[in-house]
């Protein structure tokens, strides 16, 4: 094992060894890992830019680290950063233009950015790590279909139509199974995330639902994806593509949760869900299909992401993720000496094409061994209310399945009447950890510490729904009315 992982790290380190390196993304937290492993491995010194954020505040990177901080403007449409870094990309400030000069005068630093971001370009320079146009095109949802149609991957029924009234509402009645349709908008604003740009029209939505989604998809987009509800466990897999061949990592679960009006909350992934074998290896077998397509389509190179539902049908993918996704932090977390993140910005430059086969499939067990050893969880919030202050809370919660009702007209959802994580008696109750709030205009954050003794094997959905409640409660959070998705995978029609 431990020699795979060496081969890997003189791998990289050959690569970045002697290196500056410079990031840009929104958190700073994002960089740490990668930070840490590359000065173990000889690269630096570094220059972050980063957002200026209260949760930013928190992170320290290091006195090798030179860290600039700025304001941009959030998209109100899809609440990325998106233009606001591609305008600063273009036009850099002062600011930014003299630590550049100063920190690498000769331009030879490798430029990477926040694995969202498209750009090609930035500051005048070349990024080094930046994703063909072709690949970052497969994250429009409107657009991936005939992708999975051609090589026969699992996906939802749906409907391309322009995103106009007439079209989107009649394509809903089309497409709907009984328990609702999901409308995805195009990448017209750039790549969204989150959830921001997914609403469920619900069976038993009123007149004022379909009117908001109506205002809000035609003036985003030029085509929505209509598809139909998928009922079960969100999930997600990931693989990483190289010349020498496809390898696949272990599931992971995605707390998709849902609220008022169609709104999904994303509220972070985590490994402490164990997935049955026969799921797991559904789900691997589905992976490992969409990175040999993506190989061969697309002579992709790197980490990809499936984010699907385990339903009843089996796993369906929803969305493809032409990068690192959030739940393979697991990783880092299980492999602290597996630079996985400086191997990507390899692979994406065409600096890792000559990695052994080999070895590359001997990471495959070392990872998956790894993750299932020592459970994960990250669980963030964003735009989840106006909050004034920072401040934290514990919270407590009760493992056993208790509270289980499922309410009428609800388009068949379990919901749970008693809030099962609260602060009071908790003399009977477990600890499930900490939500610390920060504040943020458009952007209040709830961050989660779990307890590492949380058992492993069920799905975290209806704690943290729960806790979503509790903070609403206690610091006016807006996410009220949380319900969690059912486990019906394997169940028949």
């Amino acid at each position: 094992m431990s020699g795979s992982l060496d081969e890997i790290r003189d791998f990289v380190r050959a690569r970045v060894e002697g290196k500056k390196f410079i990031f840009t993304g929104d958190g700073a937290n994002s960089f740490v890992a990668k930070i840490e492993q590359l000065r173990a491995l000889g690269a630096g010194p570094f220059l972050a830019i980063t957002l200026d954020t209260p949760l930013n505040e928190q992170i320290e990177l290091g006195d090798d680290v030179t860290h600039i901080a700025i304001d941009l403007e959030l998209n109100p449409e899809n609440f990325t950063f998106e233009d606001s870094w591609n305008e600063i990309f273009e036009n850099p400030t002062k600011e930014i233009v003299d630590a550049l000069n100063q920190f690498d005068p000769e331009g030879q630093a490798f430029l990477t950015v926040f694995r969202f971001r498209t750009a090609t370009h930035a500051f005048g320079r070349v990024i080094d790590a930046s994703r063909r146009k072709e690949w970052v095109q497969l994250e429009d949802k409107t657009f991936v279909d005939s992708f999975f149609e051609k090589y026969s991957i699992p996906s939802p029924n749906y409907m391309i139509v322009d995103a106009n009234e007439d079209a989107m509402v009649q394509a809903s009645k089309i497409i709907d199974n009984g328990a609702g349709t999901v409308w995805s908008g195009d990448t017209k604003l750039g790549l969204s995330s989150r959830g921001n740009m997914v609403k469920w029209l619900r069976p038993d939505a009123d007149p004022e639902d379909i009117g908001h989604f109506v205002r809000k998809f035609s003036h985003a987009c030029e085509s929505v994806r209509i598809a139909e509800f998928v009922e079960g466990r969100p999930c997600s897999i990931h693989g990483f593509v190289l010349p020498g061949g496809v390898i696949v990592f272990r599931p992971v679960e995605l707390l998709v949760l849902r609220g008022l009006h169609g709104k999904f909350w994303f509220a972070g992934t985590d490994t402490f869900w164990q997935p049955s074998i026969e799921l797991r290896v559904e789900m691997r077998t589905i992976a490992r299909q969409v990175g040999e397509a993506l190989k061969t389509e697309y002579d992709y190179r790197g980490a990809f992401c499936c984010d699907g539902i385990a339903g009843r049908n089996g796993f369906v993918i929803n969305e493809l993720n032409t990068r690192i996704g959030d739940g393979l932090g697991y990783v880092s977390n299980a492999l602290p000496d597996f630079p996985l993140e400086v191997l990507q910005d390899l692979a994406v430059s065409n600096q890792a094409d000559d990695l052994d086969a080999e070895v590359m499939f001997a990471l495959e067990d070392i990872v998956i061994t790894a993750g299932d050893t020592i459970p994960w969880a990250k669980v963030r919030v964003y735009q989840a209310g106006d909050f004034q202050k920072t401040e934290s809370m514990e919270l407590f919660t009760r493992y056993a399945e208790e509270h289980d009702y499922s309410l009428e007209g609800d388009a068949d959802m379990d919901r749970y009447s008693e809030a099962v994580v609260r602060v009071e008696e908790k003399q009977n109750l477990e600890t499930f950890g900490t939500v610390t709030t920060y504040p943020g205009s458009n952007y209040g954050i709830l961050d989660f510490e779990l307890s590492p003794d949380i058992p492993t094997g069920p799905s975290l959905a209806r704690h943290v729904a729960s806790a979503l409640r509790r903070c609403a409660e206690e610091f006016g959070a807006e996410t009220t009315d949380i319900s969690v998705p059912k486990d019906v995978y394997g169940e028949l029609d």
